[in-house]
């Protein structure tokens, strides 16, 4: 009888009929870890949504009041509740979730410097009789889809005859434009005469990237756009280079 997932506190029979009194799950076998939406707070950080079902030996959501253990293999990418609750909801205010059986929910919350990291979360009951970890890139669900990219571009125009080279530096910034975002990855493109190199490139700690734009000697005269465009997202922006005589 055990085989169907249950452990029965207290049988009776009456006749050919079995009665059960009390129902329960057994104690955590497995946990499975999963990732869901991305809040974007007021002061210049992110929530992530973490959540962990607990089951027993028999698929069997656990018991509400399991305490499970949350840890980061990296401290300094952001905070994650160290120990929650299965039955519980989002221990934070900027996650809504209902409570489920066997299910607990933890809040990942991070700074604008960490979108673009890797870090694993690993979740534990007591004693480490189940666990299970994930390995998240911060950037997948990307708050940073809301954000923005400015161009500028010195000096602003080539002579079409001599040619010449123009630096084009690109700035992003987060959702609400107030601090730039590093290790972003840029693509670079051209519209009309001239070459970027690199084609690519990555921001610095101060969120800004850049690339060499050549126009070659005997260009006519007219204007080269050049679009940076940031990897993973709708987020690009557009420059114009006057091409002069």
């Amino acid at each position: 009888m055990s085989r169907i997932g249950k452990r029965f506190e207290t049988l009776r029979r009456n006749g050919s009929k079995a009665l059960i009194t009390y129902i329960t799950a057994g104690d955590p076998d497995s946990i499975l870890i999963s990732l869901g939406e991305v809040a974007i707070n007021g002061d210049g950080t992110y929530t992530l949504a973490v959540s962990a079902i607990v089951r027993d030996q028999y698929n069997n959501p656990v018991e509400n009041g399991t305490v499970v253990y949350f840890t980061l293999d990296r401290s300094d990418i952001g905070f994650i509740n160290p120990e929650t609750y299965t039955g519980n909801g989002y221990p934070c205010v900027e996650l809504e979730g209902e409570p489920i059986k066997g299910l607990t929910r933890a809040c990942l919350t991070y700074p604008t410097e960490s979108i673009f990291e890797f870090v694993t979360i690993i979740a534990n009951t007591s004693g480490g009789t189940a666990g299970d970890e994930v390995r998240a890139e911060l950037a997948n669900g990307l708050p940073i889809v809301d954000g923005s990219v400015t161009l500028e571009a010195f000096p602003g125009s080539v002579s079409g005859a001599s040619g010449g080279t123009v630096t084009i530096y690109v700035t992003v910034w987060d959702h609400y434009r107030l601090i730039p975002v590093d290790k972003a990855g840029i693509g670079f493109g051209v519209e009309g005469v001239g070459s970027v190199s690199p084609p690519t490139a990555v921001t610095d700690e101060t969120g800004v990237a850049m690339t060499t734009l050549t126009i070659p000697a005997g260009t006519e005269e007219g204007v080269t756009k050049v679009n940076a465009r940031v990897w993973m997202s709708d987020i690009e922006s557009d420059i114009e280079i006057l091409i002069t005589p």
